[in-house]
């Protein structure tokens, strides 16, 4: 994965085991909070891997911020199936924490085309979308209108090109 993605200028990131960045060659690790910490995995991984800190409510976003990682993730912000046991936060809690986090902060949990202006509306301009892209008979055209919803001008080349 890591030179297909790389060719589309797509960074790979692991979940979870920052033990397997360097020999992927994976550009960083993104970790939950019931993972090894962000200091631990930080000395791990160097300063050069991104690495990412899952978030679920305001307080855990501002505490993570603290640990310096270099993004979070927020959410769930709606009900998701990829983890049905988190509680969803809502899209009222963006606004809690935009402005006020250094850090870039991507939303996650139940995104689709159709929730993206009331999380924009919110302060949020990055998003996880997993579910919606997993499931589409077109992923690709599921992906383009996400990022056209966004006001991304971030080119996507054709996945499906020979």
């Amino acid at each position: 994965m890591v030179p297909l993605l790389a060719e589309r200028g797509v960074p790979l990131i692991l979940n979870d085991h920052p033990d397997l960045v360097e020999p992927s060659g994976a550009a960083g690790c993104h970790l939950g909070q019931d993972d090894l910490g962000i200091p631990e995995a930080r000395r791990l991984l160097g300063s050069h891997a991104l690495l990412g800190l899952s978030t679920h409510s305001p307080c855990q976003a501002e505490a993570g911020e603290a640990l310096r990682p270099d993004y979070l993730g927020f959410g769930p912000i709606y009900a998701t199936g990829t983890k049905p046991d988190y509680h969803p936060i809502g899209p009222e809690q963006i606004s809690t924490i935009a402005g006020r986090l250094k850090l870039p902060f991507f939303c996650i949990g139940g995104l689709n085309p159709q929730r993206i202006p009331e999380i924009k509306k919110r302060g949020a301009d990055r998003v996880c979308v997993v579910s919606h892209l997993l499931l589409a008979k077109n992923p690709t055209a599921a992906a383009r209108e996400i990022l056209s919803r966004l006001g991304s001008d971030l080119p996507m080349k054709d996945a499906n090109r020979s």
